[in-house]
């Protein structure tokens, strides 16, 4: 309703492109990961899919027009449900991407590349070591934009000498 007003409205095209890409802007980066957060918290909560399912994708670098709005969005959503209980840990529980902090107050978690390995996965879980195993294109967000503890021999090796297992 509101751009087919904006078309048919006899005030200048630079009003109304002006108008139209600042309303573009708030919806992709307060809205939409608003209410994108809030689908994938409820979808965690109805355990109704894998969450990592419902994620929006990640554009190119060489994006134009409308993509330019939705390049942003999963870094931005990312941002915003960072916190949220969402994450699933060693394929069973969720946890908020923070929420799991040693006494040493270092992240217990670590991000893994996506794998399907469930024995090394619920192996580590016994050694209180807890992974989340993203698709890829959120391991590489997570990855950038997150001081956080990737999977590696090394990490498995350190948080091996300091659980209490």
């Amino acid at each position: 309703m509101l751009f087919e007003y904006f078309a048919e409205s006899p005030s200048s095209d630079f009003v109304t492109s002006s108008l139209l890409v600042e309303w573009n802007r708030i919806v992709f980066t307060e809205f939409a990961p608003r209410a994108w957060a809030e689908l994938l918290r409820l979808l965690v909560l109805r355990s109704a899919v894998n969450v990592f399912d419902a994620w929006p994708s990640v554009s190119g670098n060489n994006v134009v027009g409308d993509a330019v709005y939705w390049q942003n969005l999963p870094s931005k959503l990312l941002t915003r449900i960072a916190q949220e209980e969402i994450w699933p840990v060693n394929n069973s529980d969720v946890v908020r991407l923070g929420q799991l902090k040693g006494q040493d107050h270092s992240t217990k978690l670590l991000v893994a590349p996506q794998m399907d390995n469930a024995v090394l996965l619920h192996a580590l879980g016994q050694c209180q070591i807890y992974t989340t195993s993203p698709p890829d294109h959120l391991y590489r967000l997570i990855a950038t934009e997150f001081n956080i503890n990737i999977m590696s021999p090394k990490t498995v090796y350190l948080k091996l000498q300091v659980s209490n297992f």
